[in-house]
């Protein structure tokens, strides 16, 4: 599983992966968020999601850059030992390299607000609030 890292480490953007111990609990944390029944949010734990299937990457990029807080960190869950932390604006110019090596599903959770993504690797984007 250390794939995920040695692939985005390569792309040189300060990312801070987390131990061992605190990557379960981030993971732990962000699966509540993911549904168990399709690839996606879970919408008992979500509102207010908007889905976009990615056709054109310039298109979604401008999607996600409108729909996301740009302040702050996010905390990028892989497995419940691949967590990263990354300034927001940098996870924003780079999500298409973070995500399309992998080619699995993630979940970011944004550390100053209560917006959450989902990536599918069926090229899907969702994006909400964490009820609270």
């Amino acid at each position: 599983m250390k794939y995920r890292k040695a692939e985005i480490e390569r792309l040189n953007l300060s990312v801070r992966w987390l131990n061992s111990k605190h990557a379960k609990n981030a993971y732990d944390f962000a699966a509540k968020y993911s549904a168990t029944d399709f690839y996606g949010l879970n919408s008992e734990v979500v509102e207010s999601i908007f889905k976009l299937e990615i056709e054109s990457d310039s298109i979604a990029d401008a999607w996600l850059k409108s729909n996301f807080n740009t302040v702050g960190t996010v905390q990028g869950v892989f497995s419940e030992n691949e967590v990263f932390i990354l300034a927001t604006n940098i996870f924003l110019d780079a999500w298409q390299d973070i995500f399309t090596p992998t080619k699995d599903d993630a979940m970011v959770l944004h550390n100053n607000s209560n917006t959450v993504l989902f990536y599918s690797h069926e090229h899907v984007l969702e994006i909400g609030q964490r009820k609270v």
